[in-house]
């Protein structure tokens, strides 16, 4: 191994050891803990108070066996917390544990191991990856808390943090990954100042006091300047102030927007600091965590976050890309296009840097800098332990920073926009659109725009000839939701044969029971595209239906008295389905619509499209079916005035160029989900040849996908080498004008851009979270 894998696997080892020994010493201690926290009542409530005051996994009046395994597992980690830092004094409820060196032999050994290690002296937060290592709790991800690699910190913190630099902050601070390593870095620019004094230029917010106390732990100190707070709690014309700072770094949580708790806080927080009435309901949580923490930052002072990189593309991400260019300098946009940023989460990231600027003149003319790194960040920047690392961080930001040419090196591709024109380019009537930064600078191969400015005159939006219409959305799938399982109860040989003509045997997920209803309040569904063979669906593969009742309940109650009474039960206090929150809003006030009325929400489209792509992508075919389809697919309705097009669209919409523009411009999930995340805007967007150029073509495109649909549709990677696949691309590609070797390109591509989805999902495994008890 050389000399530089060796110190890499090192931190990684550190990791690795110390929580291979907390773990052991855990199981060993549970042999001994097990019968005595089970059965000693003082002790349990004891415990589940440590655990409220640190705020970490949650335990329930009646302990599981897993409770008592993560009760043991986390005394031993604190246990070799106190080894490693002796002065940490500080007394809990498990120091009451059984540590006695005769249930673990190995227990010196270990302590002796750990002191060889020297942790402290590796200045890099080792703790908390080990906390994350060890313990896979849902509050984790529900909090939003994922550690960041510390390659992506230094370079976050070399952007951010200068020689002028007075005060700097993380506000959500976890367990000082970025702090630890901020004072490294003000050590390194600061030889000649006092350590104490530059630890008081570091501020660090979290709103879990575990978190807050690890970082005091990183940091060997016990400042006022780490505070355990909700960031809420902070601003003008609250009790809580903080001062302004000239540099703001972290890993804001990440929380999807129905997760949020305090929504109407963090609008009001953000519409008196800046004026901005409305933020898209379907931002994330570190779009308000930014905003919020851009409020604490000098005129000139420097953001730098590792934030998901969805915003860059889907819709709700407009209001932050209008914020930063109407608020900031943004200095440069990166992305890793090799390696995922976090074990405990499928988001891709990128690394943003912005300086706070209120001149517009100065904003306009700034060049914001997207960088595509090819190259794994320590053999740009070297190792953790290299005496050097900083002298190499400084001279890769320096090289981003002082570029004003777009430029491609072995390691990096940068190219530069203009802000002004960046806003303009995304500005349509006057109103700003979401810019798909994300797709133009980071995915886009130059093949592509090139077809699309060979093409253009003959491209238009999908939503110019078809609608896209969500699928059902019932909130409560195991109400209206049924199997048929008719075949199952009866004999159609039987003289009852016209009898099941009219009713129809179904299984309820809601009730674990069979009902007896009559068939036209039923209609069939496709839940998932799995239930297909082909492309074209089949009522007969489905067994999955869906209510459609229309009658109000009164009415209903004359008409079948099976299905009013399974709609009471629905509303009995044992699942209260009428009390969902998407039910609920479904009931008028003279209640002609009623909860169970799906009404609207009801849409049959002439195709069914999957709102996730991974490795196979087709579209199916519903014009002769007509079937509804679940919220996991959208419907392609084509307008009456196009309908003569229905073929040829069909064809287009199942050809290599229609599925690789959607992976293009939609959300990319790595990790346990490895696919493209389609935004129904995506769809309605997304360029495709207009019909017309492909009449001449119809009856060929016809014989085409009539071979298709007589197979299984397969990987890309296996897709593109059927006769049938090339000669679609090729008929439809070559009516807008393009030659045998641009198409080529173009379907290389498309392969190429799934296969490094894929090679990244890998290049970190995912910590997958078991289901709650």
């Amino acid at each position: 191994m050389s000399k530089d894998g060796q110190k890499k696997f090192s931190i990684n080892n550190y990791i690795q050891k110390l929580s291979g020994f907390i773990v052991d010493t855990s199981a060993n201690m549970f042999e001994a803990m097990e019968h005595t926290i089970r059965n000693d009542s003082n002790l349990q409530k004891k415990i589940k108070n440590q655990l409220k005051n640190y705020d970490l996994f949650k335990i329930k009046d009646e302990l599981k066996l897993s409770d008592i395994q993560n009760i043991c597992l986390l005394a031993s980690y604190l246990y070799y917390l106190k080894t490693v830092y002796q002065d940490l004094n500080k007394p809990t409820i498990f120091d009451e544990f059984n540590f006695t060196n005769d249930y673990s032999p190995v227990l010196k050994q270990n302590i002796k191991e750990i002191k060889q290690l020297k942790l402290p002296e590796l200045k890099v937060e080792i703790f908390g990856s080990v906390y994350n290592t060890l313990f896979t709790n849902y509050e984790q991800n529900e909090k939003g808390q994922h550690f960041t690699n510390t390659d992506e910190i230094d370079i976050i913190n070399a952007f951010c943090i200068k020689t002028n630099t007075d005060k700097l902050i993380d506000t959500a601070c976890g367990a000082g990954a970025f702090l630890v390593r901020a004072f490294e870095l003000l050590k390194y620019l600061y030889p000649e100042i006092n350590q104490d004094k530059l630890i008081d230029r570091i501020w660090g917010i979290d709103i879990a006091p575990f978190p807050v106390f690890l970082t005091k732990v990183n940091l060997a100190i016990n400042s006022p300047n780490f505070i355990q707070e909700d960031f809420t709690e902070f601003s003008d014309g609250s009790k809580l102030k903080l001062p302004q700072f000239d540099a703001c770094i972290g890993n804001p949580p990440y929380i999807r927007q129905e997760l949020i708790k305090n929504k109407k806080i963090w609008n009001k927080l953000i519409q008196e600091e800046f004026g901005i009435k409305k933020i898209n309901k379907q931002s994330d949580l570190y779009v308000y965590y930014l905003m919020h923490t851009a409020s604490f930052l000098k005129e000139g002072g420097r953001l730098g976050y590792v934030i998901a990189s969805s915003w860059l593309d889907v819709s709700y991400g407009k209001d932050l890309q209008k914020f930063l260019l109407d608020h900031f300098k943004i200095i440069a946009i990166i992305d890793q296009q090799n390696t995922r940023s976090f074990e405990t989460a499928s988001v891709n990231t990128v690394i943003l840097i912005a300086e706070k600027c209120s001149v517009q003149k100065e904003r306009e003319n700034n060049q914001v800098k997207f960088v595509r790194i090819y190259n794994e960040y320590s053999k740009i920047i070297g190792q953790i332990t290299d005496k050097d690392r900083f002298d190499k961080l400084n001279d890769f930001v320096q090289s981003i920073e002082n570029t004003n040419t777009s430029i491609k090196t072995e390691n990096y591709y940068l190219n530069i926009v203009d802000q002004k024109e960046l806003e303009k380019q995304s500005t349509q009537n006057g109103k700003y659109q979401n810019g798909h930064w994300g797709t133009k600078y980071f995915r886009v191969p130059e093949i592509y725009n090139e077809i699309i400015q060979k093409s253009k005159d003959k491209l238009i939006p999908l939503k110019e000839i078809c609608e896209i219409k969500y699928g059902i959305k019932t909130g409560a799938n195991d109400f209206f939701y049924l199997t048929d399982e008719t075949e199952r109860a009866i004999d159609f040989r039987s003289k009852l044969r016209n009898y099941w003509k009219i009713y129809g045997w179904y299984y309820s997920n809601l009730d674990k029971k069979h009902h007896l209803f009559e068939r036209k309040y039923l209609k069939p569904i496709l839940k998932s595209q799995r239930e297909m063979n082909g492309l074209i669906i089949k009522n007969e593969q489905l067994k999955q239906f869906v209510l459609d009742i229309k009658n109000q309940k009164h009415k209903l109650k004359e008409l079948s008295s099976e299905l009013y009474n399974y709609i009471k039960t629905g509303e009995s206090p044992d699942y209260k389905i009428d009390q969902r929150a998407t039910c609920k809003g479904r009931i008028s006030k003279n209640r002609d619509s009623d909860w169970y009325n799906l009404g609207k929400e009801i849409v049959i489209g002439d195709f069914i499209i999957p709102s996730k792509i991974g490795e196979r992508f087709r579209l199916l075919d519903n014009r002769k079916s007509g079937v509804y389809c679940d919220k996991v697919s959208y419907n392609i309705c084509i307008k009456p005035e196009y309908s003569e097009y229905s073929d040829i669209l069909f064809a287009i919409l199942n050809s290599t160029f229609f599925r690789y523009s959607l992976d293009l411009f939609s959300r990319q999930l790595t990790g346990s989900q490895t696919l493209s995340d389609v935004d129904v805007n995506v769809v309605q967007d997304t360029l495709i040849p207009h019909p017309k150029y492909l009449l001449d073509n119809e009856s060929a495109l016809t014989t085409i996908m009539q071979s298709m649909c007589k197979r299984k549709q397969e990987s890309i990677f296996t897709e593109m080498e059927f006769e049938d696949r090339k000669q679609l691309d090729f008929s439809i590609l070559s009516s807008i004008g393009l030659h045998h070797q641009e198409i080529d390109l173009l379907r290389e591509k498309a392969i190429e851009f799934v296969q490094n989805r894929k090679l990244k999902s890998e290049s970190i495994k995912t910590i997958k979270r078991p289901p709650k008890n």
